[in-house]
Protein backbone atom coordinates (compact mmCIF):
# COMPACT_ATOMS: atom_id res chain seq x y z
CA UNK A 1 0.00 0.00 0.00
CA UNK A 2 1.28 3.74 -0.60
CA UNK A 3 2.26 6.09 2.04
CA UNK A 4 -0.35 8.12 0.95
CA UNK A 5 -2.93 5.61 1.69
CA UNK A 6 -1.32 4.78 4.88
CA UNK A 7 -1.88 8.32 5.94
CA UNK A 8 -5.26 9.09 4.94
CA UNK A 9 -6.13 5.84 7.48
CA UNK A 10 -4.08 7.66 10.23
CA UNK A 11 -5.71 10.86 9.43
CA UNK A 12 -9.20 8.77 9.61
CA UNK A 13 -8.67 7.56 13.07
CA UNK A 14 -6.97 10.97 14.16
CA UNK A 15 -10.38 12.68 13.18
CA UNK A 16 -12.65 9.99 14.92
CA UNK A 17 -10.72 9.98 17.78
CA UNK A 18 -9.10 12.01 20.78
CA UNK A 19 -5.87 13.12 20.52
CA UNK A 20 -4.01 10.11 21.85
CA UNK A 21 -1.89 6.54 21.54
CA UNK A 22 -2.32 5.01 18.07
CA UNK A 23 -1.01 1.36 19.02
CA UNK A 24 -1.15 -1.63 16.72
CA UNK A 25 -1.12 -5.09 17.56
CA UNK A 26 -1.14 -7.94 14.53
CA UNK A 27 -0.55 -10.99 15.35
CA UNK A 28 -1.58 -13.52 17.64
CA UNK A 29 -4.21 -12.69 20.61
CA UNK A 30 -1.57 -13.58 23.28
CA UNK A 31 0.41 -10.85 22.22
CA UNK A 32 -3.03 -8.97 21.91
CA UNK A 33 -3.40 -10.04 25.45
CA UNK A 34 -0.27 -8.57 26.08
CA UNK A 35 -1.21 -5.46 24.84
CA UNK A 36 -4.39 -4.56 26.74
CA UNK A 37 -2.82 -5.36 30.05
CA UNK A 38 -0.45 -2.79 29.90
CA UNK A 39 -2.93 -0.27 28.54
CA UNK A 40 -4.25 0.74 31.76
CA UNK A 41 -0.76 1.73 33.14
CA UNK A 42 -0.19 3.75 30.14
CA UNK A 43 -3.16 5.81 30.59
CA UNK A 44 -2.12 6.71 33.99
CA UNK A 45 1.21 7.33 33.40
CA UNK A 46 0.73 9.26 30.29
CA UNK A 47 -2.24 10.75 30.05
CA UNK A 48 -3.58 10.19 27.08
CA UNK A 49 -6.01 7.46 25.77
CA UNK A 50 -5.91 4.82 23.30
CA UNK A 51 -7.18 3.61 20.35
CA UNK A 52 -6.28 0.23 19.41
CA UNK A 53 -5.97 -1.38 15.78
CA UNK A 54 -6.53 -5.16 15.95
CA UNK A 55 -7.19 -8.01 13.57
CA UNK A 56 -11.13 -8.43 12.75
CA UNK A 57 -11.36 -11.61 14.92
CA UNK A 58 -9.95 -10.11 17.40
CA UNK A 59 -11.91 -7.16 18.44
CA UNK A 60 -14.89 -8.88 20.15
CA UNK A 61 -12.10 -10.06 22.59
CA UNK A 62 -10.81 -7.09 23.49
CA UNK A 63 -13.83 -4.99 24.03
CA UNK A 64 -15.00 -8.15 26.08
CA UNK A 65 -11.97 -8.52 28.22
CA UNK A 66 -10.70 -4.99 28.43
CA UNK A 67 -14.04 -2.98 28.45
CA UNK A 68 -13.64 0.75 28.52
CA UNK A 69 -9.68 0.17 28.62
CA UNK A 70 -9.46 1.91 24.98
CA UNK A 71 -11.22 4.72 23.35
CA UNK A 72 -11.90 2.53 20.36
CA UNK A 73 -11.18 -0.80 19.02
CA UNK A 74 -10.50 -0.58 15.18
CA UNK A 75 -10.36 -3.41 12.99
CA UNK A 76 -7.42 -3.51 10.51
CA UNK A 77 -6.25 -6.25 8.30
CA UNK A 78 -2.88 -7.59 9.45
CA UNK A 79 -0.85 -7.23 6.53
CA UNK A 80 -2.32 -3.88 6.52
CA UNK A 81 -0.70 -3.07 9.92
CA UNK A 82 2.36 -4.41 9.02
CA UNK A 83 3.14 -2.49 6.14
CA UNK A 84 2.77 0.95 7.84
CA UNK A 85 6.41 -0.67 9.06
CA UNK A 86 7.30 -2.47 5.84
CA UNK A 87 6.37 0.61 3.94
CA UNK A 88 8.46 3.01 6.14
CA UNK A 89 5.68 5.10 7.41
CA UNK A 90 6.93 4.27 10.72
CA UNK A 91 9.91 5.43 11.66
CA UNK A 92 12.76 2.91 13.62
CA UNK A 93 12.85 5.50 16.56
CA UNK A 94 9.54 6.68 16.46
CA UNK A 95 7.20 7.13 19.56
CA UNK A 96 4.82 9.35 20.32
CA UNK A 97 1.04 10.20 20.58
CA UNK A 98 -0.71 10.29 17.20
CA UNK A 99 0.98 8.21 15.14
CA UNK A 100 0.57 4.32 14.61
CA UNK A 101 3.25 2.17 16.90
CA UNK A 102 3.43 -1.48 15.49
CA UNK A 103 3.61 -3.45 18.69
CA UNK A 104 5.15 -6.39 16.61
CA UNK A 105 9.01 -7.10 17.64
CA UNK A 106 9.91 -8.35 14.51
CA UNK A 107 9.65 -5.18 12.78
CA UNK A 108 9.32 -2.56 16.26
CA UNK A 109 12.88 -0.71 15.68
CA UNK A 110 14.35 -2.50 12.95
CA UNK A 111 13.67 -5.93 14.89
CA UNK A 112 15.84 -6.63 17.14
CA UNK A 113 13.60 -7.26 19.83
CA UNK A 114 12.54 -10.50 18.61
CA UNK A 115 16.34 -10.96 18.83
CA UNK A 116 16.07 -10.86 22.54
CA UNK A 117 12.63 -12.45 22.66
CA UNK A 118 14.40 -15.51 21.19
CA UNK A 119 17.35 -15.63 23.32
CA UNK A 120 14.90 -15.38 26.40
CA UNK A 121 13.60 -18.77 25.28
CA UNK A 122 16.47 -20.85 23.95
CA UNK A 123 18.10 -19.74 27.21
CA UNK A 124 15.25 -21.20 29.52
CA UNK A 125 14.63 -17.82 30.42
CA UNK A 126 18.26 -16.83 31.80
CA UNK A 127 18.67 -14.23 29.87
CA UNK A 128 17.30 -11.97 26.53
CA UNK A 129 13.78 -10.59 27.28
CA UNK A 130 10.42 -11.89 28.49
CA UNK A 131 7.67 -11.64 25.88
CA UNK A 132 5.89 -8.90 28.69
CA UNK A 133 9.37 -6.91 29.23
CA UNK A 134 9.44 -6.63 25.70
CA UNK A 135 5.99 -5.34 25.74
CA UNK A 136 7.38 -2.41 29.00
CA UNK A 137 10.17 -1.76 26.22
CA UNK A 138 8.05 -0.95 23.15
CA UNK A 139 5.90 1.22 25.07
CA UNK A 140 8.29 2.85 27.18
CA UNK A 141 7.12 2.04 30.60
CA UNK A 142 8.91 0.95 33.92
CA UNK A 143 10.34 -2.67 34.33
CA UNK A 144 8.29 -2.91 37.70
CA UNK A 145 4.82 -2.08 35.75
CA UNK A 146 2.08 -5.03 36.66
CA UNK A 147 0.31 -6.06 33.64
CA UNK A 148 -3.58 -6.02 34.42
CA UNK A 149 -5.95 -9.38 34.15
CA UNK A 150 -8.83 -9.31 32.07
CA UNK A 151 -12.48 -8.77 33.60
CA UNK A 152 -14.18 -11.47 34.50
CA UNK A 153 -17.84 -10.07 33.69
CA UNK A 154 -17.99 -11.31 30.90
CA UNK A 155 -17.64 -15.18 32.03
CA UNK A 156 -19.63 -14.12 35.22
CA UNK A 157 -22.42 -12.83 33.18
CA UNK A 158 -25.62 -15.49 31.98
CA UNK A 159 -24.69 -16.58 29.09
CA UNK A 160 -26.52 -19.01 26.35
CA UNK A 161 -22.79 -20.64 25.21
CA UNK A 162 -23.70 -23.43 27.09
CA UNK A 163 -26.67 -24.56 25.91
CA UNK A 164 -25.70 -23.61 22.82
CA UNK A 165 -23.80 -26.25 22.72
CA UNK A 166 -25.31 -28.79 25.24
CA UNK A 167 -23.44 -29.04 28.14
CA UNK A 168 -23.62 -27.47 31.75
CA UNK A 169 -20.99 -26.32 33.33
CA UNK A 170 -17.94 -28.18 35.33
CA UNK A 171 -19.87 -31.84 33.68
CA UNK A 172 -18.29 -31.45 30.14
CA UNK A 173 -14.06 -31.62 28.82
CA UNK A 174 -12.59 -29.60 25.51
CA UNK A 175 -10.32 -30.71 23.17
CA UNK A 176 -8.19 -28.27 21.17
CA UNK A 177 -5.97 -30.53 18.64
CA UNK A 178 -4.07 -27.88 17.36
CA UNK A 179 -1.67 -24.78 17.45
CA UNK A 180 0.44 -22.26 15.19
CA UNK A 181 3.92 -23.54 16.11
CA UNK A 182 4.31 -26.85 17.35
CA UNK A 183 4.03 -29.89 15.66
CA UNK A 184 0.76 -31.76 16.62
CA UNK A 185 0.20 -34.90 17.93
CA UNK A 186 -1.38 -37.62 16.15
CA UNK A 187 -4.33 -39.87 16.82
CA UNK A 188 -2.43 -42.73 19.26
CA UNK A 189 -2.18 -39.56 21.80
CA UNK A 190 -5.69 -38.05 20.96
CA UNK A 191 -7.95 -41.71 21.38
CA UNK A 192 -6.31 -42.91 24.43
CA UNK A 193 -7.51 -39.89 25.76
CA UNK A 194 -10.50 -39.62 24.23
CA UNK A 195 -11.36 -43.09 26.33
CA UNK A 196 -10.03 -42.05 29.74
CA UNK A 197 -12.55 -39.28 29.70
CA UNK A 198 -15.52 -41.03 28.10
CA UNK A 199 -14.88 -43.37 30.89
CA UNK A 200 -16.30 -40.56 32.95
CA UNK A 201 -19.79 -40.52 31.33
CA UNK A 202 -19.19 -36.75 30.52
CA UNK A 203 -19.29 -35.08 26.78
CA UNK A 204 -15.99 -34.15 25.35
CA UNK A 205 -15.92 -31.13 22.69
CA UNK A 206 -13.14 -30.93 19.93
CA UNK A 207 -12.62 -28.01 18.91
CA UNK A 208 -10.39 -27.59 15.19
CA UNK A 209 -11.08 -24.03 14.53
CA UNK A 210 -8.29 -21.67 14.44
CA UNK A 211 -5.26 -24.01 14.73
CA UNK A 212 -3.42 -23.64 11.53
CA UNK A 213 -1.38 -26.85 12.79
CA UNK A 214 -3.38 -29.97 12.86
CA UNK A 215 -3.10 -33.67 11.98
CA UNK A 216 -4.80 -35.07 9.16
CA UNK A 217 -5.07 -38.09 10.81
CA UNK A 218 -7.41 -37.61 13.57
CA UNK A 219 -10.59 -40.05 14.12
CA UNK A 220 -13.13 -40.04 17.06
CA UNK A 221 -15.95 -42.05 18.48
CA UNK A 222 -17.71 -40.24 20.32
CA UNK A 223 -17.00 -36.50 20.59
CA UNK A 224 -19.10 -33.61 19.55
CA UNK A 225 -17.09 -31.50 17.03
CA UNK A 226 -17.55 -27.73 17.34
CA UNK A 227 -16.14 -24.87 15.50
CA UNK A 228 -15.54 -22.03 17.83
CA UNK A 229 -15.52 -18.66 17.69
CA UNK A 230 -12.85 -17.12 20.52
CA UNK A 231 -15.03 -15.91 22.71
CA UNK A 232 -17.21 -19.15 22.94
CA UNK A 233 -13.94 -21.14 23.17
CA UNK A 234 -12.39 -19.02 25.86
CA UNK A 235 -16.03 -19.38 28.24
CA UNK A 236 -16.12 -23.43 27.36
CA UNK A 237 -12.50 -23.37 28.99
CA UNK A 238 -13.49 -21.37 31.65
CA UNK A 239 -16.50 -23.63 32.63
CA UNK A 240 -15.17 -26.81 31.85
CA UNK A 241 -14.26 -29.53 33.93
CA UNK A 242 -11.28 -29.93 32.27
CA UNK A 243 -9.22 -28.77 29.02
CA UNK A 244 -6.61 -29.82 27.22
CA UNK A 245 -4.96 -28.29 24.41
CA UNK A 246 -2.00 -27.25 22.46
CA UNK A 247 -0.02 -24.62 23.45
CA UNK A 248 -2.26 -21.72 21.84
CA UNK A 249 -3.39 -18.23 22.43
CA UNK A 250 -6.44 -19.37 24.05
CA UNK A 251 -4.97 -21.21 26.86
CA UNK A 252 -2.34 -18.28 27.04
CA UNK A 253 -5.33 -16.34 27.90
CA UNK A 254 -7.20 -18.77 30.32
CA UNK A 255 -3.63 -19.42 31.90
CA UNK A 256 -4.00 -15.36 33.02
CA UNK A 257 -7.34 -15.18 34.64
CA UNK A 258 -8.41 -15.18 37.98
CA UNK A 259 -10.59 -18.11 39.00
CA UNK A 260 -12.75 -19.07 41.95
CA UNK A 261 -12.76 -22.27 43.81
CA UNK A 262 -16.23 -23.12 42.62
CA UNK A 263 -14.99 -22.54 39.07
CA UNK A 264 -11.42 -23.60 38.43
CA UNK A 265 -11.01 -26.01 35.74
CA UNK A 266 -8.10 -27.95 34.95
CA UNK A 267 -5.86 -26.84 32.45
CA UNK A 268 -4.00 -28.86 30.76
CA UNK A 269 -1.03 -27.25 27.86
CA UNK A 270 0.65 -30.16 26.04
CA UNK A 271 3.14 -28.95 23.66
CA UNK A 272 5.72 -31.51 22.12
CA UNK A 273 9.49 -32.07 21.11
CA UNK A 274 9.28 -30.18 17.45
CA UNK A 275 8.00 -26.80 16.02
CA UNK A 276 7.68 -25.31 13.17
CA UNK A 277 10.43 -23.59 11.05
CA UNK A 278 9.58 -23.50 7.66
CA UNK A 279 6.39 -22.69 7.28
CA UNK A 280 6.76 -22.20 3.43
CA UNK A 281 7.27 -26.21 3.36
CA UNK A 282 3.27 -27.31 5.55
CA UNK A 283 1.96 -28.07 1.77
CA UNK A 284 4.59 -29.44 -0.03
CA UNK A 285 7.04 -31.60 2.24
CA UNK A 286 5.03 -31.53 5.69
CA UNK A 287 8.00 -33.51 7.70
CA UNK A 288 10.52 -31.31 6.53
CA UNK A 289 8.89 -27.75 7.55
CA UNK A 290 9.35 -29.15 11.03
CA UNK A 291 12.85 -29.45 13.35
CA UNK A 292 13.43 -30.53 17.04
CA UNK A 293 13.98 -28.07 19.98
CA UNK A 294 16.75 -27.31 21.48
CA UNK A 295 17.02 -29.52 24.60
CA UNK A 296 15.23 -27.39 27.59
CA UNK A 297 14.40 -24.45 25.93
CA UNK A 298 10.43 -24.78 27.24
CA UNK A 299 10.07 -22.04 29.81
CA UNK A 300 7.13 -23.25 32.36
CA UNK A 301 3.91 -21.05 32.18
CA UNK A 302 3.51 -21.39 35.81
CA UNK A 303 6.92 -20.18 36.50
CA UNK A 304 5.51 -16.77 34.46
CA UNK A 305 4.15 -13.42 35.19
CA UNK A 306 1.57 -14.59 32.56
CA UNK A 307 -0.21 -17.71 34.86
CA UNK A 308 -2.31 -16.82 37.42
CA UNK A 309 -2.23 -18.29 41.48
CA UNK A 310 -5.63 -19.10 41.62
CA UNK A 311 -5.01 -21.40 38.04
CA UNK A 312 -5.38 -24.94 38.00
CA UNK A 313 -2.18 -25.48 35.20
CA UNK A 314 -0.87 -28.70 34.34
CA UNK A 315 2.29 -28.73 31.09
CA UNK A 316 3.44 -31.29 29.39
CA UNK A 317 5.72 -31.88 26.80
CA UNK A 318 5.22 -35.46 24.59
CA UNK A 319 7.48 -36.53 22.29
CA UNK A 320 5.50 -35.80 18.44
CA UNK A 321 7.24 -39.35 17.02
CA UNK A 322 7.28 -42.00 19.89
CA UNK A 323 5.48 -44.69 19.45
CA UNK A 324 1.77 -45.50 19.89
CA UNK A 325 2.48 -46.90 23.81
CA UNK A 326 4.21 -43.57 24.89
CA UNK A 327 1.43 -41.47 23.78
CA UNK A 328 -0.90 -43.60 25.64
CA UNK A 329 1.67 -43.24 28.70
CA UNK A 330 1.04 -39.47 28.34
CA UNK A 331 -2.24 -39.39 27.67
CA UNK A 332 -3.00 -41.47 30.83
CA UNK A 333 -0.56 -39.15 32.84
CA UNK A 334 -2.68 -36.06 31.66
CA UNK A 335 -5.66 -37.66 32.40
CA UNK A 336 -4.72 -38.48 36.04
CA UNK A 337 -2.88 -35.13 36.54
CA UNK A 338 0.50 -37.19 37.49
CA UNK A 339 2.59 -34.59 38.07
CA UNK A 340 5.57 -37.06 38.66
CA UNK A 341 5.38 -38.62 35.06
CA UNK A 342 8.21 -38.06 32.84
CA UNK A 343 6.29 -35.90 30.47
CA UNK A 344 5.31 -33.05 33.01
CA UNK A 345 7.09 -29.75 32.96
CA UNK A 346 9.31 -28.75 35.93
CA UNK A 347 8.94 -24.88 36.97
CA UNK A 348 12.08 -23.37 35.44
CA UNK A 349 15.04 -22.62 37.51
CA UNK A 350 15.74 -19.31 36.52
CA UNK A 351 12.61 -17.87 36.94
CA UNK A 352 9.70 -18.07 39.64
CA UNK A 353 6.36 -15.64 39.17
CA UNK A 354 7.86 -13.50 42.60
CA UNK A 355 10.71 -12.69 40.47
CA UNK A 356 8.25 -10.90 37.98
CA UNK A 357 6.01 -7.40 38.69
CA UNK A 358 2.87 -8.00 40.24
CA UNK A 359 -0.30 -8.13 38.25
CA UNK A 360 -3.30 -6.38 39.02
CA UNK A 361 -6.97 -6.89 38.91
CA UNK A 362 -9.08 -5.49 36.41
CA UNK A 363 -10.74 -2.21 37.62
CA UNK A 364 -13.60 -0.35 35.99
CA UNK A 365 -12.86 3.05 35.03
Amino acid sequence: MQISQLKEIVDSIRKQTPRGWILMSPNSIGEVLVTASFARSLVEKTGYPITLCVRPEHKAMVEALYPNRFTAVVAMDMELMRSFSTSGYIPHDHFDIDFPINLWPSQYGGGYLAKFQDLHYKRHGASGLSLGDIWRHMLQLDWDTPMERPCNRFFNERNDILTKYGVKEGEYSLFQLGNNTNKPLPSTFWSPLEELYGENQQPVLVNLKGAMLVHNNLRFNNVKQVDLDILDALYLINKSHSTVSGNNGLMFISTFLDYVDECKPELHVVMTDQYCKHYNLLNSDWEKAFVPYEKNTEISIRSSEYSSSTAQIYEWIVGVDEKADQHKKAATDVFNRNEESEFCVRLSTHSSRDAFPATVSFKNN
